[in-house]
């Protein structure tokens, strides 16, 4: 099997320079983690329909935790057969549902843009 693309969106960019400036070991043990996702990325778990989280759910999203730092993606074009791994957020457990959830909103938002061009 191939191994999937890794997407990181400019928001988890910056969630991830971030996390550099806080502490570069988690850092690290983050980066292992997303490189980990290209080849495995059924590694992660799906978000349930809890209710912080149903938004996630819906988007098919899932989560890895990594020390107190939640790295939200989703697999993409679909769950069946991912090409690539979409990293929408690299946060902490407090941060990651709230803001996650908005992430994923707009990232279903541009799919959906280029979808009606036929892109």
């Amino acid at each position: 099997m191939t191994p999937a693309r890794l997407v990181v969106s400019d928001e988890a960019r910056s969630d991830l320079a971030a996390l550099r400036v806080q502490d570069v070991p988690l850092l690290r043990r983050v980066l292992r983690n997303l490189i980990a996702l290209r080849a495995d990325p059924y590694s992660g778990d799906k978000l349930r329909t809890k209710s912080n989280r149903k938004p996630l759910a819906a988007a098919d999203c899932r989560r890895v935790k990594v020390d107190g730092v939640r790295i939200l993606y989703r697999l993409e074009p679909h769950e069946g057969a991912p090409a690539d791994v979409f990293v929408i957020a690299v946060l902490s457990k407090r941060e990651a549902y709230g803001e996650g959830t908005a992430r994923a909103a707009k990232r279903l938002r541009e799919l959906a843009r280029r979808r009606a061009r036929g892109l």
